[in-house]
């Protein structure tokens, strides 16, 4: 009795289709991890602002942007919350978020930066999967007692959001808008050595 077997192509076919089925569940899933990782910034910076709002209800002033002599750090868990312990500190202790209105600065899904042990040299380098910070400057660098500040992400699926034009981007060479000014493209940040990579902007105004 001879026994039936699967031939050469029909296998060949089995495998292929079950190659394309497992290719589109993987492309799926990475499309809805994109999408839960956006849902997370957008909601994250969203907070951020809501207590930057509290804060400046009472003093009248956002934190101000520090520069460090290591490099630019636009990074927000640093620009708000660093000081005193171990790693990279922040000169001015006072300019930072009070921790009465938020007991620690949410960071980027993919951000793996330790920021009680990294050097500053090495939160200056490489900010693209962080949230960032800055506040208005004039020909000097960042304002005292700025009253606009801007919050930015690196969205994963978005690339329609206002500061994907680089003209109403802050960080970007081309950026000709009024209210951050143009100390922080002529630093030529957003290109090199910082690899800034944001396309989502929250400010203190509509957005």
């Amino acid at each position: 009795m001879q026994r039936k077997a699967f031939t050469l192509i029909e296998l060949l076919v089995v495998i292929s289709i079950i190659g394309i089925l497992v290719s589109i569940s993987v492309v799926g899933w990475v499309s809805v991890s994109q999408r839960g990782r956006d849902s997370t910034r957008k909601s994250d910076l969203a907070r951020i602002k809501q207590v930057l709002q509290q804060q400046y209800s009472d003093t009248r002033t956002y934190p101000v942007f520090e520069i460090n002599s290591a490099g630019v750090i636009y990074s927000a868990t640093w620009q708000l919350t660093k000081n005193g312990g171990e790693g990279c500190d922040r000169t001015d202790a006072s300019a930072k978020l009070s921790s009465k209105y938020i007991g620690q600065i949410p960071t980027d899904p993919k951000d793996s930066f330790s920021y009680s042990s990294a050097t500053c040299s090495n939160l200056a380098k490489d900010q693209g999967d962080r949230y960032l910070y800055i506040t208005p400057t004039d020909a000097n660098g960042p304002i005292t007692n700025p009253t606009s500040f801007g919050l930015m992400a690196t969205l994963e699926q978005s690339q329609s959001d206002r500061i994907s034009d680089p003209k109403l981007n802050p960080l970007d060479l081309t950026y000709n808008g009024p209210v951050f000014g143009n100390w922080y493209s002529s630093k030529n940040n957003y290109v090199s050595p910082n690899f800034v990579t944001a396309n989502y902007l929250v400010d203190n105004k509509g957005q």
